[in-house]
């Protein structure tokens, strides 16, 4: 599920300042993740399709071959994998939300499975794998699961783009459950025994109106 309505905010019942909630299990944040997206599908895609995402674009896409496969992993209502798409790469994309993936079918004209981070089952054939603000809704405890099966996605040589909150902690907006992570948090995640390993990071901000303070923090990370 591709966000970029995230963070905690005056909707938020968990987050800086409100103390803390207990933190949901990774089957507990799958289905509120999924109960969220389901319900406000349309409103999401309507809020997210045009947002300029061209500095996450010319770090990954050089690093994929021309016409490349490029894995979509959380993709939302599709739009990174409609760009990516009509740049010549052969996409495929997942999402946990049935709801974005019947938007995305119908927006970005590439084959969309329900699937989560948990039950991917790809077998090693892409050149890269998107996973542009999809990792956050997943706790701690289940991002090692996840980068293993991106990693086994991956083509010896295929790298990862991901998109995370910057900060720390967790917290809930709208029963949407949320993790941020710091540098050296996201590095020492992709450290052995994971099967990437960390190219670079960067950051940038949320741009939109009301979003003022919050940072995404990307991260480049290749399979060996």
């Amino acid at each position: 599920m591709t966000l970029s309505d995230s963070g905690p905010d005056s909707g938020s019942t968990s987050g800086p300042g409100s103390g803390p909630a207990p933190e949901p299990t990774p089957a507990e944040a799958l289905r509120a993740a999924v109960a969220y997206y389901d319900a406000h599908a349309e409103a999401f895609h309507a809020q997210t399709a045009d947002l300029d995402l061209e500095h996450v674009y010319t770090r990954f896409l050089p690093l994929v071959p021309p016409g490349g496969a490029i894995l979509d992993a959380g993709c939302g209502a599709g739009r990174d994998a409609r760009r990516l798409a009509a740049r010549g790469y052969r996409v495929e994309a997942f999402d946990a939300s049935p709801a974005m993936v019947r938007l995305a079918r119908a927006h970005a004209g590439v084959p969309v499975r329900v699937l989560d981070f948990a039950a991917m089952d790809y077998p090693p054939r892409f050149h890269g794998v998107l996973a542009n603000a999809s990792l956050l809704h997943l706790p701690p405890a289940a991002l090692p699961g996840a980068l293993a099966g991106v990693a086994r996605a991956l083509l010896p040589g295929g790298v990862l783009c991901a998109g995370l909150k910057r900060g720390s902690g967790h917290w809930l907006r709208q029963g949407l459950p949320f993790w941020a992570y710091g540098e050296a948090t996201l590095a020492a995640l992709l450290a052995p025994p994971c099967p990437l390993r960390l190219l670079e990071t960067w950051t940038s901000p949320d741009l939109r109106p009301g979003r003022a303070g919050e940072v995404w923090l990307h991260c480049l990370a290749r399979k060996p």
